[in-house]
């Protein structure tokens, strides 16, 4: 699927030397959030051109997540799309962390999942 070697490419090697933005995305253990992923121009192109994955509903392609009162990312589609997406790839891999609902009684009904990817350490 051309989702996947978009990702793959992105976290090659050969990329990573140069993009520079990418890099500044990662964290000390070299993910980035699928959330930052889903802002770029060739991914936004790629889930247009899938059927009914536009997300949020209203066409615009502006992105996947929202955030309410308490900072969570509420996902509405297109991040666990590419999460699952790039979990078939042999060289990403995928990481899936939910916050602690009860910590958050007022954030009962929101979607508190995020998801992580990176190039699988060599």
């Amino acid at each position: 699927m051309a989702l996947t070697r978009q990702i793959e490419y992105y976290f090659s090697p050969k990329n990573l030397h140069r993009d520079i933005y990418l890099r500044s995305l990662m964290d000390n253990d070299g993910y980035v959030n699928i959330a930052e992923i889903v802002k770029f121009n060739r991914i936004r192109e790629l889930l247009h051109s899938l059927p009914a994955t536009d997300g949020d509903g209203d066409g615009d392609g502006d992105g996947d997540t929202t955030k309410n009162r308490k900072g969570y990312r509420r996902s509405n589609g297109k991040i666990p799309l590419i999460a699952a997406v790039a979990a078939t790839s042999p060289l990403i891999e995928v990481e899936v962390a939910n916050k602690d609902k009860d910590k958050d009684k007022d954030n009962k009904d929101e979607d508190c999942t995020t998801y992580r990817v990176r190039a699988k350490p060599l």
